[in-house]
């Protein structure tokens, strides 16, 4: 009797939402539960902020199990997949190495694994288990807010206030772990709360911005994820604006790597789109006669070599000081790898030394995900568990992709080409998080749950 009642429920939810949802604002009354719920996180993001955005997912995790506790039937989880398997591993690996070499750790680094990791993973095991989805409309809507207000919160602290000076004050974590009340670099960006860095200059000679997020790196990777799910909006009005705003929040991180990889993932979207609509015949026909045009017409060659060394000069002098730096770092830390072969198996465990006395963060180790924290601090054992991680998460999505959004696959494709020479940062786990429960529409079928299917 109840599951039939699941089913009506279900039912009704469904044919209500064959009118549109956005309407200029969200129709509350057209979502299921589980679409509410994950509206409502990301709509409390500046409130995570606040509390200490570094915990996001634990905040997730535990709101998931008192609702299925006390209001739902218990958890009914399947067997898990590799993918869930992997991402457990792979941060328990992290915290035996870290406390292994720090001879215990640091609770708040621990902390923030699991959250990065193990929550992941059980979130990722609930989705798959109940086949959890949100509609696309829905978390573009939320995004769409928060957007709206980090252009807003930048007019403001620009323009109004022309981004004063200030002592950033620590987060509701920082002042519970007893951070120092004056900010350090170093001391974990996610303990303060600093909407912009202060003697950092994007483009333009404007602040370099973080809004809501611990780093600019961080803060470039989800507005880029942003800008790539707004291509797949259907009403062209607010894909554009959508993306142009996105875009522009993208620019302020001042984030070299993200400028150069997104276009780059947007020219490989719309390459595969031409081959789709146009066949393989007419794709091999224009790749022939770019490699015509650009390997053998001189002057089309000259021009696109000259712009290309342009584009790369000044993105790298843009910021001169932290391209040698990071050309140290990467230089000491290819070495280590390479002539340690005592910590080639299981890795370092932890950053070394930095290359810049007096700078904390330019440890060796650090700044590229894959050289510092693969293959220095983690080892081949610990690389070799990521990537069945992460092959796994977009096999996941390849396979589901008839349902999806084409932002899911791009997205960490763009995110695969940012590992050289970035850490993989917050919004990346975040952004894991929404691409599991992301489709373009909801199941006719669903296994139901009391968090997926009943409407409140």
């Amino acid at each position: 009797m109840i599951q039939q009642e699941y089913r009506s429920i279900s039912t009704i939810v469904i044919e209500d939402t064959t009118q549109p949802i956005v309407r200029g604002m969200i129709r509350w009354s057209a979502l299921k539960q589980a679409e509410r719920f994950v509206l409502v996180t990301i709509l409390t993001l500046p409130f995570w902020w606040i509390l200490g955005i570094g915990y996001l997912s634990l905040g997730v995790t535990l709101s998931i199990i008192i609702y299925e506790v006390f209001w739902g039937k218990g958890f009914k989880l399947k067997k898990p997949s590799l993918l869930v398997l992997s991402g457990f591993a792979f941060g328990l690996y992290l915290i035996a190495a870290l406390s292994y070499y720090r001879g215990g750790g640091n609770p708040g680094v621990i902390t923030s694994l699991f959250a990065d990791w193990c929550c992941t993973a059980l979130i990722i095991w609930y989705v798959q288990s109940y086949r959890i989805r949100v509609r696309l409309e829905v978390i573009a809507w939320g995004l769409s807010v928060l957007v709206g207000e980090m252009i807003l919160f930048w007019l403001i602290i620009q323009f109004a206030l022309g981004t004063p000076r200030f002592d950033p004050p620590r987060s509701l974590i920082g002042l519970l772990t007893s951070k120092s009340e004056r900010f350090i670099p170093g001391a974990g960006n996610a303990n303060y709360l600093m909407p912009y860095l202060q003697r950092d200059k994007s483009i333009g000679g404007l602040g370099r911005f973080v809004f809501f997020f611990p780093g600019p790196e961080a803060m470039s990777l989800a507005t880029a994820f942003i800008a790539l799910l707004s291509l797949d909006l259907k009403n062209r009005a607010w894909s554009i604006a959508l993306c142009s705003a996105s875009v522009l929040l993208m620019l302020l991180s001042g984030t070299r790597s993200t400028w150069i990889m997104f276009p780059m993932t947007v020219g490989v979207r719309y390459f595969l789109i031409m081959a789709r609509l146009s066949g393989v015949a007419t794709m091999f026909a224009v790749l022939s006669l770019i490699s015509f045009l650009t390997l053998s017409v001189p002057q089309t060659t000259d021009l696109l070599r000259n712009s290309f060394s342009n584009t790369t000069e000044a993105t790298s002098g843009f910021r001169a000081d932290s391209t040698k730096v990071r050309h140290k770092i990467y230089e000491r830390t290819i070495d280590s790898i390479v002539t340690e072969s005592d910590y080639l198996l299981f890795g370092h465990g932890v950053t070394g030394p930095t290359v810049l006395p007096g700078y904390a963060p330019a440890m060796i180790g650090s700044h590229s995900f894959l050289l510092g924290s693969l293959l220095y601090r983690s080892g081949l054992v610990g690389t070799g568990v990521f990537v069945t991680y992460w092959l796994s998460l977009i096999s996941w999505f390849y396979q589901t992709r008839r349902s999806r959004p084409s932002c899911c696959i791009f997205a960490f494709l763009m995110f695969s080409f940012t590992f050289g020479t970035m850490e993989l940062e917050l919004s990346v786990v975040l952004v894991t998080l929404l691409c599991t429960v992301l489709h373009t529409s909801l199941d006719q079928h669903p296994e139901l749950s009391p968090i997926h299917s009943v409407k409140l």
